[in-house]
């Protein structure tokens, strides 16, 4: 028997089918991943943003500007003088006194009377208000009147004492 030389194309040949025989990626398959590829660049460029966006409201602090706004912060705290004020003071850069004095009237019924440092707060903002704003001493002893009630009822009587003498002091000025 004679033995079959292997010939050195049929050892290519091999190599060849071998070669043909391993997947390639086909054109659609390379789309696919470019797609999935640009998806997924497009989900963290829109991530960035979003961060970008929270990062830059809590360096403005994520100040209100509409009176919806101030309306939903007090909502969520109505007990917070800061925001009462704030609220003051928004309608004092409108040019709505009116409004502001609402708004301060509103604070001192809805902050619960636990709370007193805070309506102290909103009585000392509305004392200013009608100091800047008011026209004394008609506004200003009715202020100080209901104050003086506030005092007499939450307070001791050295501070209703005390109140009733620097409401004669203001009322003098003018």
């Amino acid at each position: 028997m004679k033995k079959q030389m292997s010939h050195p194309w049929r050892k290519n040949k091999l190599k060849f089918q071998s070669l043909l025989m391993t997947k390639k990626p086909k054109k659609n398959e390379n789309k696919s991943k470019r797609t999935k590829k640009k998806e997924t660049d497009e989900r963290y460029s829109h991530r960035e943003s979003e961060i970008r966006v929270a990062e830059e409201r809590l360096l403005q602090k994520d100040i209100p500007r509409t009176t919806d706004d101030y309306e939903k912060l007090i909502r969520s705290s109505p007990n917070s003088s800061f925001i009462w004020i704030k609220n003051m003071t928004f309608f004092l850069s409108l040019n709505e006194v009116e409004k502001a004095r609402s708004m301060a009237e509103r604070a001192l019924r809805t902050i619960n009377i636990r709370e007193e440092s805070e309506k102290m707060h909103v009585w000392v903002a509305y004392f200013n208000l009608e100091n800047e704003y008011g026209f004394p001493p008609e506004d200003a002893v009715f202020l100080f009147k209901k104050y003086l009630e506030f005092e007499k009822s939450h307070g001791d009587e050295d501070r209703a004492k005390y109140v009733k003498a620097e409401a004669l002091k203001f009322i003098k000025k003018f």
